[in-house]
C-alpha cells in the first residue's frame, strides 16, 4: 500500500500580491448577494437556537451525552431549501462560464449556464443556482479551458476564479489569502511542536456567541505559504471564513506543525505497523494525549471557544489522516467530528483494524466520521475502502459516517484543498447533503494506472532473485530520447530510502524537484541509484517551485507508483502520444504527462 510524503503546494506571495494589486470596488449586485448570505445564516442560526431550547431539558437529564454545558446552540440546523447559489467572481471577465454540477457517488451530472451577475473593474460575477442535496461537486468551463472540480455544498460563501484555478472566497469581501495567525510553541518528545492559530478579522474574546474550533494536523500546509514557502496550501482559514459567511457558523483553526518526526507521531500504537522500513516508533498515542491534555487546555483557556465536543473537530490527510481518526475515535467526548482525508489505513493490516474495532464499544455518542479519498491506487482506495467497510461492519454507527468517493484524485494537497468544504459541511451539520451516510464504498474502477501494469506485477510485489549486473540492476533509467529535456531529475517519497548501490540510508533529496540523475554515456538514457523503500516516483526537469512561481515553464511524469524489486534495471518512457497536461493558477507553467511506461534495460 502507498505511504505517500505529500510535498506538495501552496500559492505564493507572488499570488498575493496579484490579487491584492487592483480589486476594484463591489457591484450592488454583489453587496446584495453577501445580505442574502447573511440573512440565510442568521435564519440558520434562529432555528439552532430555538432547537436548542427545546433540548436543553433532555441533553441535561442523559448524563452519557457528550458535554454540552457552554453551548448556546447545537451544530447548525439543516437549511429547508434543496437548491444552493453557486458565485463565481471571474478575474478573467469570461464572456460566458457554464458550471457542471455532479454526484461524485452516483454519477449524476448536470450543465447550468452561469448568469453574469456584476462586475467591478477587475472582475465579472456569475451565478447560477443548483440542487445542493443532488450534487457535491462543481467544474467550470469557459473558452477552452476546464477548471478543476471543486465542491458544491452550503458552506461555500463563493469561488473566486484566479488564472484558472478555483480558490475559496467570501462574496463581498476583496479576495485575500495572506491570513494572520497566532503561533504557539509546545514540546512533545524533546520537540518543538509550531501551532498556529487562527482567528477571524472579527474575532470577539468577549462575545456571548462562542466560536467552534478546528483542529487540523500537518499544520505547515494548511494555512499560509508563510510556513512552508510551497506553492499551494489548503486555504483552511478562507475555507472558514466562506463557511461563516454562508452560514453564520463562526471557528477559529488551529493548525498543528506535525512534519518533524511524523513518521512516528502520526501512527499509532495499537497494533504493530506494516514493515515499510520506516521503523516508526509509533508515538502516535502519546501524539493525541499531548493534543487532548497539553494543546487543547490552552486553546480553551485563551480564547473563546466552546469546550464540548459537537464543536470541536480534528482533520488532517494521508498519515495526519490515520492520526486524525485514531484520535476521533479514541476521544469522543472532545471531538464531534472527524475529518480524514486519504487516511493512511495502510499502515496496519486487516487483521489489525478487525480486531481494533472489535474492541472498541461503538454508541450514538462516536464523532461524525468524514471519510474522503482518491483513486484507488493513485491516491489511498486500496486502503480506506475495505477498512472504512469494516468500520461500518463492527458497529459504527451508520447515521455517523460517509464516504467521500473522487475517483480522478490524487494524493496531493490540491484535491484536499477543493473537497475541504464538503467536511465543514459535515462539522456544520453532521451530514453531507448529496451523499448517503452509512453505505458501504465500492471503488468502480481498481486498474493499475498504465506505467504499473508494465512492471509486469502488482506494485506490493517483489520478483525472484536478480542475477542481472550491478551497473543494471541497482539502477533505474529515464528514456529522454523524445522529450528531450536539458537534465532530468528524480523525486521520490513514502518510506525512508536507501541506495542500493551504496547502502546509504535517508537517500535523496526530501524538498523538489529531488536529485539530478546521470546521463549514459551515448545514449538518451539517464540512471540514478534504486531508491528502496519508497512507493512513488516523480521525473522531472528539475525546476524548483519558486521558478514556477516566476513562469518559467517545467515538465514532469505523472505520479508514478514504485515498486524497488520490480523497477530496478527498467527505464521509464513517457508516452508522448498523450499531451502533457497544464497546472493551474500559479502552478500554469507546470506540464504534466499523464502516462508512460517501464521495459527491461538491455545492453
Amino acid at each position: 500500500m502507498n505511504n505517500k510524503r505529500i510535498i506538495t503546494a501552496m500559492l505564493s506571495a507572488a499570488l498575493c500580491l496579484s490579487l491584492l494589486a487592483g480589486c476594484g470596488k463591489s457591484t450592488q449586485t454583489e453587496q446584495s448577494s453577501t445580505a442574502s448570505q447573511q440573512s440565510t445564516a442568521a435564519s440558520t442560526q434562529s432555528t439552532v437556537s430555538e432547537a436548542s431550547k427545546n433540548d436543553e431539558k433532555s441533553t441535561a437529564d442523559d448524563t452519557s451525552k457528550k458535554d454540552t454545558s457552554d453551548n448556546n446552540s447545537e451544530v447548525s440546523a439543516e437549511p429547508t431549501s434543496k437548491t444552493y447559489t453557486l458565485t463565481v467572481r471571474d478575474q478573467g471577465k469570461s464572456e460566458a462560464i457554464t458550471a457542471t454540477f455532479f454526484n461524485t457517488m452516483t454519477g449524476k451530472s448536470e450543465d447550468i449556464q452561469m448568469q453574469k451577475t456584476g462586475e467591478g473593474e477587475d472582475y465579472f460575477l456569475y451565478s447560477c443556482d443548483a440542487e445542493n442535496e443532488k450534487y457535491n461537486m462543481v467544474h467550470l468551463s469557459y473558452g477552452d479551458t476546464t477548471t478543476e472540480d471543486v465542491a458544491f455544498d452550503r458552506c461555500i460563501s463563493g469561488w473566486y476564479l484566479w488564472n484558472d484555478e478555483l480558490l475559496p472566497y467570501t462574496v463581498g469581501k476583496e479576495p485575500n489569502y495572506t491570513p494572520k495567525f497566532d503561533t504557539q510553541v509546545f514540546q512533545f518528545n524533546g520537540t518543538d511542536k509550531n501551532v498556529y492559530i487562527w482567528t477571524p478579522e472579527d474575532y470577539d474574546a468577549k462575545s456571548a456567541d462562542k466560536y467552534a474550533t478546528i483542529y487540523i494536523l500537518d499544520g505547515q500546509t494548511v494555512l499560509s505559504t508563510e510556513i512552508s514557502h510551497d506553492l499551494r496550501c489548503w486555504n483552511v482559514a478562507e475555507h472558514a471564513d466562506s463557511m461563516n459567511a454562508a452560514t453564520g457558523q463562526k471557528a477559529i483553526v488551529v493548525a498543528i506543525d506535525t512534519l518533524e518526526n511524523r513518521g512516528d507521531d502520526m501512527i499509532p500504537d495499537f497494533a504493530k505497523m506494516v514493515d515499510d522500513g520506516s521503523n516508526s516508533q509509533q508515538t502516535g498515542t502519546a501524539f493525541a494525549n499531548f493534543l487532548c491534555d497539553t494543546i487543547m487546555p490552552y486553546v480553551q483557556e485563551n480564547y473563546n471557544v466552546y469546550t464540548d465536543a459537537l464543536h470541536t473537530s480534528i482533520s488532517g490527510s494521508s498519515l495526519a489522516g490515520l492520526e486524525s481518526f485514531y484520535i476521533g475515535v479514541e476521544h469522543p467526548d472532545k471531538f464531534g467530528t472527524i475529518g480524514a482525508f486519504s487516511p493512511s489505513f495502510w499502515a496496519f493490516v486487516e487483521d489489525d483494524w478487525k480486531a481494533y474495532f472489535e474492541s472498541k464499544q461503538f454508541d450514538s455518542n462516536m464523532p461524525f466520521l468524514y471519510v474522503y479519498a482518491g483513486g484507488f491506487y493513485t491516491d489511498t482506495g486500496h486502503c480506506d475502502e475495505p477498512v472504512y467497510n469494516m468500520l461500518l461492519e463492527s458497529g459504527y454507527p451508520k447515521d455517523k459516517a460517509v464516504f467521500s468517493k473522487y475517483e480522478p484524485g490524487e494524493h496531493q494537497v490540491q484535491y484536499w484543498k477543493n473537497i475541504y468544504p464538503e467536511f465543514l459541511e459535515a462539522m456544520t451539520f453532521q451530514k453531507v447533503a448529496a451523499l448517503e451516510c452509512g453505505v458501504p464504498v465500492t471503488y468502480q474502477d481498481k486498474t493499475l494506472p498504465k506505467q504499473a501494469e508494465s512492471l509486469g506485477s502488482q506494485p506490493e510485489e517483489s520478483v525472484g532473485e536478480d542475477t542481472r549486473p550491478d551497473h543494471i540492476k541497482n539502477y533505474i533509467f529515464f528514456d529522454n530520447s523524445e522529450v528531450q529535456w536539458e537534465q532530468v531529475y528524480a523525486y521520490w517519497w513514502g518510506g525512508i530510502p536507501v541506495n542500493k548501490a551504496t547502502g546509504e540510508q535517508n537517500y535523496g533529496n526530501p524538498e523538489w524537484p529531488g536529485i539530478p540523475m546521470e546521463k549514459v554515456e551515448g545514449t538518451d538514457l539517464y540512471r540514478v541509484a534504486v531508491p528502496l523503500n519508497i512507493s512513488n516516483i516523480i521525473f522531472n526537469t528539475g525546476v524548483t517551485d519558486d521558478k514556477v512561481a516566476e513562469g518559467v515553464i517545467a515538465y514532469q511524469t505523472a505520479d508514478l507508483i514504485f515498486n524497488d524489486a520490480a523497477c530496478s534495471g527498467k527505464i521509464f518512457k513517457i508516452d508522448t502520444s498523450k499531451e502533457a497536461k497544464k497546472g493551474h493558477g500559479i502552478e500554469k507553467t507546470k506540464y504534466k504527462y499523464p502516462d508512460g511506461s517501464w521495459s527491461d534495460y538491455t545492453e
